[in-house]
């Protein structure tokens, strides 16, 4: 059945109690955005004997026109609330998350979370009430372990509406650890057919950061379609992005020399796996002033970081290599290795920043010994339109190792 919630009304799961919400819709009364539901529960997820709400939705349950449909917060031992605390739990299967301002919001916790969402929708595809401004879909501040199986997130509102930067985010995270990926044994489709993970028309897909190391997440066997950012990954570590697809959008700038689109931005990340991807851009003679670059990475630091057998097709920058990439003397750094490299204004452009010393990649680029040799292997586009077009480097010298055969 549906429920109409009026305006700024709320439900409260208190520790101990469980609301299950079974092909049910809880909607708005049309006056205006409801407050959605409060998830209370014990900070810790270490002790499984502390007391926990929990929501359980499935079969197409659905919560709409929420302002956010739900908010976890953390109480202590005497039920008394904790500011900027979370708790509770979310399992969420095959749920619908329909034009919320924030769908959910995941306060800081202790040990690892077990909440879950799979095969969940998180779709914007109307105006909100009152035109309330879109947030995150998904927000996550402190807190480690929630997974993302099988799950979509899209604005489907024409792109023609509001702008990019207005389309809101798929995932927010901060401080946080989390899983995307897709869910290849279904527990809810009988066919066992693999529902894809996906991210289309928003301002950031993905956007995390954190301000201290220790915090990562692995991207995997998801679409990234037509966002004005695909991942954005800002202070994290140990993080991998592989086997994903990414279709950039073709947004216009005067600006010729700063692209407008991407599909990642890694910034001050380290020990990361970038790897197997497959990046079209929008690159073509009717779309040539919209601004694109397949993968940013800026100022990775001194330690050895590899970007290895992706393909980057139709961008003005295919791989773009900002600031300081590299230790002082080029041993270790970042190596861009056994790419392939398609129709691009630059394949390989690095550059240069007069406020910093060490611009550039690692020293060698491949390498060769009296032993061995193993090439850097890249294909590039060969574009005669540029004449660095393959590899552009404004940073320090390097040496590039390729086969003559």
């Amino acid at each position: 059945s549906t429920i109409e919630m009026g305006l700024d009304r709320s439900i409260h799961i208190m520790p101990g109690a469980t609301l299950e919400l079974n092909r049910g819709t809880l909607t708005n009364d049309c006056a205006g955005m409801w407050d959605g539901i409060r998830l209370y529960g014990s900070v810790s997820y270490n002790d499984s004997t502390l007391p926990q709400g929990k929501i359980v939705i499935t079969r197409g349950g659905c919560i709409e026109f929420a302002d956010t449909a739900i908010k976890t917060l953390g109480v202590d031992a005497n039920g008394k609330l904790l500011y900027g605390k979370g708790g509770g739990i979310i399992r969420a299967i095959s749920a619908r998350f329909l034009n919320n301002r924030q769908s959910i919001e995941m306060n800081a916790t202790e040990g690892f979370n077990p909440s879950v969402f799979i095969q969940c929708q998180f779709i914007t595809n109307a105006k909100l009430p009152n035109d309330a401004f879109m947030g995150d879909m998904v927000s996550l501040k402190g807190t480690t372990g929630i997974k993302f199986l099988s799950c979509q997130f899209e604005n489907s509102l024409p792109v023609s509406g509001p702008a990019f930067h207005h389309r809101g985010i798929g995932i927010k995270s901060y401080n946080s650890s989390f899983t995307v990926e897709q869910q290849l044994s279904s527990p809810v489709n009988r066919d066992n057919e693999s529902i894809e993970t996906s991210f289309r028309q928003l301002n950031y897909g993905i956007f995390a950061t954190a301000s201290a190391p220790g915090y990562t997440t692995c991207i995997t066997d998801a679409v990234f379609d037509k966002n004005l950012t695909g991942i954005y990954l800002g202070g994290l570590s140990l993080s991998n992005v592989n086997h994903n697809h990414f279709v950039i959008s073709p947004v216009y700038v005067h600006d010729s020399i700063r692209p407008a689109s991407s599909a990642m931005y890694i910034d001050h990340c380290s020990f990361f796996d970038i790897s197997h991807n497959v990046i079209a851009g929008p690159l073509s003679p009717l779309v040539s002033n919209a601004k694109s670059a397949g993968i940013i990475i800026h100022r990775a630091g001194v330690m050895n970081h590899l970007v290895f057998d992706n393909k980057i097709s139709k961008c003005n920058y295919a791989f773009l290599a900002q600031n300081s990439n590299r230790s002082l003397n080029g041993f270790t750094g970042l190596r861009v290795l056994h790419n392939q490299f398609k129709d691009n204004d630059y394949d390989i452009a690095v550059t240069h920043n007069h406020d910093e010393s060490n611009n550039g990649l690692a020293l060698h680029q491949g390498y060769e010994s009296a032993t061995a040799e193993t090439f850097a292997g890249n294909v590039f586009s060969q574009n005669s339109t540029q004449n660095d077009g393959n590899l552009h480097n404004a940073g320090e010298i390097l040496y590039y190792h390729y086969s003559r055969k």
